[in-house]
């Protein structure tokens, strides 16, 4: 697996199960995570969980618009 500052990926089913842990172990390896899920409510308190672990990432909600907006918003077009 590639690591390093840079590195980004958007992970889907992210408010549980192996979405969750895939979107756990890569932020834990330095990679930039956004989280995407259908459970919104699930998926934000996933991701208050993750930065308190201090793990980068951040909720996107569920719609490529929705993640597109914050991925600008938060992290600019740097990744």
């Amino acid at each position: 697996m590639v690591q390093g500052p840079g590195r980004a990926v958007l992970v889907t089913g992210a408010s549980s199960g192996l979405g969750l842990e895939v979107a756990r172990r890569l932020a834990a390896r330095g990679w930039a995570v956004g989280l995407m899920s259908r459970d919104t409510a699930r998926l934000n308190a996933r991701a208050v969980r993750m930065t308190l672990d201090n793990l980068k990432c951040m909720d996107c909600g569920h719609t490529a618009d929705q993640c597109q907006y914050q991925w600008d918003r938060v992290w600019g077009t740097n990744y």
